[in-house]
């Protein structure tokens, strides 16, 4: 305090410049994911430690191996929809199967040589505690294996658990979760942490915590700022019910025909509040398909409703948000990005992480859920976006992105205290 007065004053010296990091950060995640929130997360981590720590040389690791953006991702809708209709054991079996030939056999040798000269590491963020058919599981031990015989420090970073580890895949998550190189484990909110220490006791970590989700500096990193009531269109977005499903998001247990008709109620409330409806999508392709279902059903009866083009980069994904007036979303992060823009956003059906976000920051959670509306018409949607645009919850995004920058900060102290040399 005291120095910041002498500053303040002019009677001090300048202070010496801090000296430039010389390190190399490697930030593991989902940096090239289709679902482009998960981009959207490694692009405002990396962000943060190049404004945390100057000088330091940030690289992106994708624990599905995807080197870019290019669509090479047709195949997965397919999958998905296949896998979907299997047995547990069945499709856990066949997943597994697939993931130990190209991640232990093939990208574990990749990422020794691309974590070569590496000092520290974060892995994160996105819901990588996470265990359907040991995707997560399998990817997280395996990285953290590769960083274990590098000698490289590292920290688990803003993720998402749940409540849903299977025998192999709580192995495989301890494994990591328990290596001498791992400095600390935060996750983004407290729900996640009731998940993780459920499913391992606490005392057997090095260190744990919560740093609310990254995504909350958006706005710095792709500087957009909400409209205001110069807009007019609300933006919904959609994604597809088994996508949703699959990736452990509740959807209610409606088919993807049911859900048709929430749209239906969607568009309708939209138009009476005297926004303009616009349909987007955040780039997965199976969501991209169903957003053309759903806009193909729209015009069937009678609503000529605009749907964007499929985005390809986290950066496209944030200006399709930017316009909007309010957005609709069971996606967290196209909330996420909407209310670090400014935007007040809805949560669309009882998914667990958006309820976990809205509780994180301390902001009021306003959410449609279909199964309370869909026999009542749209008074209640109406009555809820109304509430929504009243709503200002720049303070609350303004304390979590400090949160954030604290707790990024003290990771990155933790792995330079122990770099090896």
């Amino acid at each position: 305090m005291r120095s910041e007065e002498h500053l303040a004053s002019g009677n001090a010296r300048a202070m010496p410049a801090a000296p430039m990091s010389r390190r190399k950060i490697a930030i593991c995640g989902l940096p090239y994911s289709p679902n482009l929130g998960d981009g959207v997360i490694s692009e405002c981590l990396a962000h943060l430690v190049a404004k945390l720590e100057p000088g330091a040389t940030v690289v992106r690791i994708d624990l599905a191996g995807r080197e870019d953006f290019i669509e090479r991702e047709h195949g997965r809708q397919l999958f998905m929809s296949v896998a979907h209709r299997l047995p547990a054991f069945l499709r856990q079996n066949l997943v597994r199967a697939i993931l130990t030939i190209k991640v232990k056999r093939k990208l574990a040798q990749r990422w020794a040589e691309e974590l070569r000269g590496v000092d520290a590491a974060l892995i994160g963020g996105g819901q990588l505690l996470d265990d359907v058919d040991l995707n997560f599981p399998i990817k997280v031990e395996t990285m953290a294996s590769c960083l274990d015989k590098l000698a490289i420090p590292y920290t688990i970073v803003c993720v998402g658990a749940s409540r849903n580890w299977s025998r192999v895949g709580s192995e495989l998550f301890k494994r990591a979760l328990t290596s001498p190189f791992l400095r600390k484990v935060t996750v983004r909110d407290a729900t996640s942490m009731d998940s993780l220490t459920a499913q391992i006791s606490p005392d057997k970590l090095p260190a744990y915590g919560v740093i609310p989700d990254p995504a909350i500096v958006a706005n710095e990193v792709y500087g957009h700022r909400a409209p205001g009531t110069t807009s007019t269109t609300i933006g919904i977005n959609v994604a597809d019910p088994i996508n949703l499903g699959y990736s452990g998001s509740v959807s209610e247990g409606l088919t993807p025909e049911a859900w048709l008709s929430v749209y239906e109620d969607l568009v309708q409330a939209s138009s009476e509040c005297g926004l303009e409806p616009v349909l987007f999508t955040n780039g997965a392709f199976e969501d991209d398909a169903y957003c053309a279902k759903v806009a193909a059903h729209l015009k069937r009866i009678g609503h000529d409703v605009p749907s964007t083009a499929r985005p390809t980069t986290p950066a496209e994904m944030a200006a399709l948000i930017a316009p909007h007036r309010l957005v609709i979303s069971p996606r967290l992060h196209a909330c996420i990005v909407a209310e670090a823009f400014g935007i007040p956003s809805i949560a669309l059906g009882p998914v667990r992480k958006l309820e976990a976000f809205y509780r994180a920051l301390e902001m009021p959670l306003r959410q449609l859920k279909p199964d309370t509306f869909k026999t009542s018409g749209t008074g209640e949607i109406v009555a809820i976006i109304k509430g929504a645009l009243a709503a200002n919850n720049d303070a609350a995004m303004q304390s979590g992105r400090a949160r954030v920058e604290r707790g990024i900060t003290e990771l990155l102290d933790l792995t330079r205290a122990t770099t090896k040399n």
